[in-house]
């Protein structure tokens, strides 16, 4: 079992996952209350994953590691009595890098290598997205190319998303 736990007011979270004792499984993720111990399933994990609390425990990450070509992003909002993620970041950071991307390419993979939250500002993360890419019709070995993106979880939008020099 792996587990975390972050205080916010007199409130007590704790992440757990508990694993399946077998590769072909998933392991199930919970964020639990420990005040009450009630517990909501926030999904599942294939692979390896990565999470860490926002500088005032009121956001947790999960950073998703599926495959270096299948990383997601997912963020929960703790602020409130229930866990509640914060929908639809994942598409938008994508959306906001390929838009930094030439016609012709495309991704070799996608993976997020630096991930945090703003100092003393849990509702924005940055993050670097390393996305080699390589042509679309022929083929090629993957360029360099990465991608930093501030994301602001309050408003769900990327306020700001610029390739990086290597």
């Amino acid at each position: 079992m792996v587990y975390a736990v972050a205080f916010i007011a007199r409130q007590e979270w704790k992440f757990l996952s508990i694993g399946p004792h077998s590769p072909e499984k998933k392991a199930p993720l919970y964020i639990q209350n420990t005040e009450t111990s009630k517990k909501w399933l926030i999904g599942w994990i294939e692979r390896n994953g990565t999470t860490f609390w926002s500088g005032d425990s009121k956001r947790l990450f999960l950073r998703d590691e599926y495959a270096a070509d299948d990383t997601k992003i997912r963020v929960f909002d703790l602020a409130g009595a229930v866990p509640k993620e914060i929908k639809g970041l994942d598409d938008k950071i994508q959306k906001a890098l390929f838009a930094h991307i030439p016609q012709n390419k495309t991704t070799q993979w996608l993976y997020y290598p630096e991930v945090c939250f703003a100092v003393n500002d849990s509702s924005t993360i940055i993050l670097v997205a390393d996305a080699p890419l390589v042509p679309k019709k022929e083929s090629g070995s993957g360029m360099p190319f990465s991608v930093k993106l501030r994301v602001n979880l309050v408003t769900r939008q990327v306020v700001d998303a610029a390739p990086t020099a290597r």
